[in-house]
């Protein structure tokens, strides 16, 4: 069924149920358009978050890789230190190594996924509120056609 028929066949009956009026008709079309552009707003949020967690993973792989060979220096490093007293320290120095690169990495992380959730809810409550606004302009159009028919019918 193409989308001319479509509207053609639903229009007056969609109206008439939602109104309880038989001179109801509803532009179907006009909520077709509403809903399409709903579509490209979630397609938009869809697509921001894959890009976010692409990002994300990118920064986690990148992040990770430069541990392991900090981590990998300073452990041969600890491997050929001769007494217990530096390899204590340098053992400390990796603990606070790792502990300094994961404190980083979290806010780093943080901050990618607050900038998007930000920007996906901007995209998602602006589309809401036009979408509503559509909706009311659709249903008075309605409205205001189905009292000039009945006021053409009645005279």
């Amino acid at each position: 069924m193409t989308q001319h028929n479509f509207v053609k066949l639903f229009s007056n009956a969609f109206g008439k149920s939602l109104f309880g009026m038989p001179n109801a008709s509803f532009d179907i079309q006009a909520l077709l358009d509403i809903q399409e552009r709903n579509l490209v707003a979630f397609s938009e949020i869809q697509k921001l978050t894959f890009e976010s967690i692409q990002a994300v993973t990118q920064r986690q792989t990148k992040h990770f890789s430069k541990t392991v060979q900090d981590n990998s220096s300073l452990i041969k490093g600890i491997l050929f230190e001769s007494s217990s007293e530096k390899k204590t320290v340098r053992h400390a120095d990796l603990v606070k190594n790792n502990y300094d690169t994961s404190i980083t990495t979290c806010q780093d992380l943080s901050e990618i996924i607050d900038l998007s959730g930000k920007e996906a809810i901007n995209i998602l409550n602006d589309r809401i509120t036009f979408s509503i606004t559509e909706f009311q302009s659709a249903l008075n159009n309605t409205r205001s056609d189905s009292n000039k028919i009945a006021k053409k019918k009645a005279a």
